[in-house]
């Protein structure tokens, strides 16, 4: 078999806009596991949000959350890899969103979403990740000094305020931290390095697959960079178009069982 893994985004490239996970793409990722093939979700998610729809799938071995910074495995729920915040830079980033009175921070810790207090944002968030939330009643910045270093930081913000949030989070804090847009009114706040493609290069390092034998499918900017990593990068017909730009391919969309295209395009059409 050509490609020896498919890393796949969940939200928004394999959960369709109804929040399910279509029996098309479900049967071809068991038919692709089958015939010997890795899939691999990498999410931006919290494990605990994640882990049941890689239940769901039949899934064993690696999975890669919170945009990177940390690689599970699911049998054991062991973090095998994780690269988080330095304290200071964290409480730098914490203190830049604070500031910000038209946005919600959260904060992922010790795989738990937490939020200085309760709103329609993070409701919709969380019904979304399909997660409950820990209401701190604390700033980001009072709050982290009391806690672990997060996993990644996030602002939640209308869409049109999130290009302006972005602009201004660079000049203040340079290449030490990149910001990436998950959805479009979700701003996503991590350090310099990690990334969906830092984890994909970790994973086939674990593996020793090389790149070129490595699938990787995503929708959002986040995406962007585990696309231009493997050795075929695609994003779905409902991508940003700036993901669509980075990609070799672009495929049907979410609605349209897009894993389940690639999977017999690139992976059993030997087999067809």
């Amino acid at each position: 078999m050509k490609y020896k893994a498919i890393f796949s985004d969940f939200d928004g490239t394999l959960y369709r806009s109804d929040y399910t996970i279509s029996q098309a793409n479900k049967d071809a990722i068991q038919r692709y596991i089958e015939a010997g093939g890795h899939f691999i979700l990498a999410t931006g998610r919290l494990f605990q949000s994640i882990l049941p729809k890689a239940k769901e799938l039949g899934l064993r071995g690696d999975l890669i959350c919170y945009q990177g910074a940390g690689v599970y495995d699911i049998e054991t729920r062991k973090l095998k890899y994780s690269n988080f915040f330095e304290p200071s830079l964290a409480l730098e980033v914490a203190d830049f969103l604070d500031e910000r009175k038209d946005l919600v921070g959260m904060a992922y810790v010790d795989d738990e979403c937490c939020v200085q207090y309760k709103n329609p944002y993070t409701d919709n968030f969380a019904m979304i990740c399909q997660i409950s939330y820990n209401v701190t009643g604390k700033t980001l910045h009072d709050f982290l000094l009391g806690s672990n270093p997060p996993m990644k930081l996030i602002a939640l913000i209308a869409p049109d305020k999130a290009p302006q949030l972005i602009d201004e989070a660079r000049r203040q804090f340079g290449d030490r931290v990149v910001m990436c847009r998950s959805k479009p009114v979700i701003v996503e706040f991590l350090p310099f390095g990690i990334n969906k493609g830092s984890a994909v290069r970790e994973v086939c390092k674990m593996h020793n697959w090389s790149l070129d034998e490595v699938i990787a499918v995503g929708d959002s900017e986040n995406d962007i960079s585990m696309i231009q990593t493997a050795g075929l990068g695609i994003a779905t017909a409902n991508a940003f178009d700036v993901t669509k730009n980075k990609a070799d391919f672009v495929s049907v969309s979410n609605d349209e069982d897009a894993i389940a295209q690639i999977i017999y395009k690139f992976c059993l059409e030997e087999q067809a």
